[in-house]
């Protein structure tokens, strides 16, 4: 089966189909999950042709937990019944953006699949915080896709000011993480949309991330420039937002560009996400092989570089204990499961880095 040209504006990719066909599954064809609701699945096969699809009785019986389950911006394989689309396997996943369960100790549960971008959302008013942001953009890096982060509700920084509130510093924020680009945006005065797209060139992934009330559905409805998301305000007495989006779901861009939506996100667990860790904190591990001593345990031992960074104004003490913080979760996280589950998912997941490598020379051209 030759490359569909009618997939390519939705991801597909030479990766994909060289899984596709190993599957060797008589009269199935590939589509992609647009949209997942109580057990139903949207899926398409060009941007203008969807059906609504299950997943078979054997693919629910075997799956070993929701990370086995089909997810937004998933490619899986299905067969017509009559009517109806019948998902019978979901292709191996470049990329995955996922969480601890809040509901099942094991369970995993995915936010999206075979993404480039992952844009974690966060606004102006008091939701603003920068251990949250750490939490989020751990994540992200363990998931394969680029971070960025997007400041919204610019449009509030003048007012905020004035009433000398303090006002989160992008400056500040470019400092401690460089290699994450940040977006000041407004989607009230469409500022900073054309930047924003620009980092989704068509064909390309992105999913937004973030609290309940940082104008994530405003965005999207800005950006898609129709009012195809409801929306609603926040709280005013302690700028908590209500839940307007309730499921996921892969929005087309203007542009040619591809978003997936999420509900607001009120707990953050964490998974093993050691690498996610490290690229979030690297200022902090930099400093970990110029100590005095080897062995060192940061604590009260001469010589220590994470001590003297603390006290000369180099790292701040707020951010070390939010590193160790984390650390502690994902080792307690890592000790839940087994040594062999812990070397399947080692193996697994540098496969998927691996893809994703390739999925992303493939978008760029560079794939021969």
């Amino acid at each position: 089966m030759l490359l569909t040209e009618s997939l390519i504006p939705l991801g597909w990719a030479v990766p994909f189909e060289n899984h596709f066909n190993d599957l060797k599954l008589p009269g199935a064809r590939p589509v992609r999950i647009l949209r997942e609701e109580r057990g139903k699945y949207f899926v398409g096969w060009s941007l203008t042709e969807t059906a609504m699809a299950e997943v078979s009785g054997k693919f629910r019986h075997e799956a070993s937990g929701r990370e086995a389950m089909p997810a937004v911006g998933d490619w899986v394989a299905v067969t017509s019944s009559g009517s109806s689309l019948i998902i019978h396997a979901v292709l191996p996943r470049a990329s995955c953006l996922k969480r601890q369960a809040v509901a099942g100790k094991h369970d995993i549960e995915i936010f999206a699949s075979n993404i480039d971008t992952v844009f974690i959302a966060t606004s102006l008013n008091d939701e603003f915080n920068e251990r949250r942001l750490e939490r989020y953009l751990t994540m992200a890096w363990d998931s394969g896709a680029q971070p960025v982060v997007v400041l919204t509700k610019v449009d509030l920084r003048a007012s905020r000011l004035s009433s000398g509130e303090p006002v989160p510093s992008a400056a500040e924020l470019r400092t401690k993480f460089p290699d994450v680009p940040l977006l000041e945006v407004s989607a009230h005065q469409r500022q900073g949309l054309d930047t924003l797209l620009a980092q989704l060139p068509a064909g390309r992934t992105g999913v937004i991330v973030g609290s309940s009330g940082v104008g994530k559905s405003s965005l999207i409805n800005a950006l898609r420039q129709d009012e195809a998301i409801d929306t609603g305000g926040i709280r005013e007495s302690d700028a908590r937002g209500r839940h307007t989006t309730t499921s996921r779901c892969l929005h087309v861009l203007p542009g040619g560009g591809l978003l997936i939506d999420t509900p607001g996100i009120r707990e953050l667990q964490m998974l093993e996400f050691n690498e996610g860790l490290a690229r979030t904190f690297e200022d902090v591990e930099s400093l970990f092989g110029t100590c005095r001593f080897t062995n060192c345990r940061h604590d009260t031992e001469p010589g220590c570089a994470i001590r003297e960074s603390i006290s000369k104004g180099r790292l701040g003490a707020d951010r070390w204990e939010s590193y160790l913080k984390l650390q502690r979760e994902i080792a307690h996280q890592t000790k839940q499961v087994s040594p062999r589950e812990i070397a399947e998912k080692k193996k697994r997941w540098k496969k998927v880095h691996a893809n994703a490598r390739v999925h992303v020379k493939v978008k760029r051209g560079e794939w021969e």
